[in-house]
Order: C-alpha cells, then sequence, then structure tokens
C-alpha cells in the first residue's frame, strides 16, 4: 500500500493531516468504506476447508491426531494467509504501476526495481496486462498517486492514477483480480464505485505536501 506523507495509520484506520507533523483530522475514503463490515465468516470457512483437503500431509496424519491437529492449525490461518498473499501482490503490482507513471511524467522513478520484484514472484503478467492497457488506450498522466481532500464532508484519499484517457480527465484505481472458474478476471466489488465517487468529489489536491 502506498504511504502517502500525509497519511496516518492509526488504530481507527488511516487518517490524513493537514499538514506534515500535526494530528489526523479526516478519516480516508476507505477507512470511511470499510465501516460497513462485511461478513467473511463463509468465506473464511471455506478458505480452511480448501487448505485442509488439498494439504498433501492429510492422508498420512489421519492416524496421527497430534499431526491432524497441527493441519488444522494451520488451516485455520489459509484466509488470513491468502488475504496477506493478495495485498502484498497487490502492494508489488500497483508500484509497478506508479514507477510507470512517473517515468511517462519524466519524474524521478525505480521501474526496473518495481518490475524486477513482480519478475521475482512471477508476477510480470500483471505488469505486460497494465503495459498493454497503456498502450492501447494511448494514457497521458497527470498526476500519480495523487492525495485529495474534501473539506466540506471531511475525508482524504488517495487516487492512483489521474490521466487523459480518450480526451477526457479519468481518476483510476488499480486492482488486482484474480480469475474464476472459467478463466475470467473477477469483477471489482461494488465499494469500487464509492470510492472514485468519493474522489471525483474532493474538493483539492496536494500540490506539496512538504
Amino acid at each position: 500500500m502506498t504511504s502517502p506523507k500525509l497519511a496516518i495509520q492509526t488504530e481507527s484506520g488511516r487518517m490524513y493531516s493537514r499538514q506534515i507533523g500535526t494530528a489526523a483530522i479526516v478519516p480516508s475514503i476507505t477507512t470511511v468504506i470499510g465501516m460497513d463490515k462485511l461478513d467473511l465468516s463463509g468465506w473464511a470457512g471455506y478458505m480452511a476447508a480448501k487448505a485442509l483437503s488439498e494439504d498433501q500431509r492429510l492422508a498420512q496424519s489421519l492416524g496421527d491426531q497430534r499431526q491432524l491437529r497441527s493441519l488444522v492449525r494451520d488451516a485455520a490461518n489459509a484466509a488470513e494467509a491468502y488475504r496477506d498473499s493478495a495485498a502484498a501482490r497487490g502492494d508489488r503490482v500497483h508500484n509497478y504501476a506508479e514507477q510507470r507513471a512517473l517515468q511517462a511524467l519524466d519524474a524521478e522513478h525505480y521501474l526496473p526495481a518495481a518490475l524486477a520484484e513482480l519478475e521475482a514472484n512471477n508476477e510480470l503478467g500483471f505488469a505486460r496486462h497494465f503495459d498493454k492497457w497503456w498502450q492501447d488506450y494511448a494514457v497521458e498522466p497527470i498526476a500519480a498517486e495523487a492525495t485529495v481532500w474534501n473539506e466540506s464532508v471531511g475525508y482524504a484519499g488517495t487516487i492512483d492514477l489521474v490521466a487523459k484517457i480518450g480526451g477526457r480527465t479519468c481518476l483510476i484505481d488499480y486492482k488486482t483480480k484474480t480469475t474464476d472458474r472459467e478463466g475470467f478476471v473477477k469483477r471489482p466489488d461494488d465499494k469500487v464505485i464509492m470510492q472514485l465517487a468519493a474522489a471525483c468529489k474532493a474538493e483539492e489536491q496536494v500540490v506539496d505536501a512538504e
């Protein structure tokens, strides 16, 4: 996850301060959206059962209660492990996309390092698809990782990319999704609409966090 200079991580989620070194006074867009908690108990149970059924140690553990309990403990953490792995992958892909935009903006960038990190994790497919999208849609970046603020309502957030596409100014938020059983990319969560709408309603953009 990108860490904007004005963002502060708190027990209640990410908050934003108005100036560096001052207290956080408004929540982030994603923190507000996250207040509407989803019931993921069904998914967590499925992930645990799936992990256990696919564990190659299961067959030889059926007659050993001690080893079986160890497998159950591992399976119980499957949902958290999957979530953490997906978050780390998302960070790597987002970093590559950000560096790609910074390169196009003739700004300081670390694109080779970001690409190498994807390669080290067998994730070059994300970079290839991103580059194809960038080229096919003739993306003209305006700002990467732009922090925005809404004083009237009281929230702030950071947009992955502001760019001209097809003559229009677009707000873009990257999502890394896996494929379903048919091989199609899974659709984004409905909350993405709320996230982009809130970004669109921002009143200011940070030009210099310092």
